[in-house]
C-alpha cells in the first residue's frame, strides 16, 4: 500500500501543479513543471498552520510571493493564486454536495 499511496500522491501534486503551469500560461506566462511544484512546496510550509478559515489570504500570499520571486508581474501573480484557490475550494463544496446528497438519500431509505 506504501507504494500506491506514493504513486498516487505523485499524480495528484503532478495535476496540481501541471494546472498552475496552466494558469500561468492563460496569464500570458511561463511556469514550468518544476517551477509548479516549487510553489506547490512553499505554499504548503505557508499553510501548515491554519491561521484563517479555508487558508483564505495566507493561500494566496503564498503564491503571490513565489511567483514574485520567479519574475511573475503582481497582477498575474495574483490573478493565479486567486483562481488556484478557487478550483480548490470549489472542487471541495462539490465533492462535499454530491457526498451530502448521497448521505441524505441513505438516511431516508433506511427510515
Amino acid at each position: 500500500f506504501l507504494m500506491l499511496s506514493f504513486i498516487f500522491s505523485v499524480l495528484l501534486w503532478g495535476s496540481e501543479a501541471y494546472s498552475l503551469t496552466l494558469l500561468a500560461a492563460g496569464q500570458g506566462q511561463l511556469l514550468t513543471l518544476r517551477h509548479g511544484f516549487w510553489v506547490l512546496c512553499l505554499l504548503n510550509l505557508a499553510i501548515a498552520v491554519p491561521i484563517s478559515a479555508g487558508n483564505l489570504g495566507t493561500f494566496e500570499v503564498a503564491i503571490v510571493v513565489v511567483l514574485r520571486g520567479f519574475g511573475f508581474p503582481l497582477a498575474e501573480s495574483v490573478v493565479i493564486a486567486l483562481v488556484h484557490h478557487l478550483w480548490q475550494v470549489v472542487a471541495i463544496a462539490l465533492w462535499g454536495g454530491i457526498a451530502w446528497v448521497l448521505w441524505m438519500g441513505q438516511k431516508r431509505s433506511m427510515s
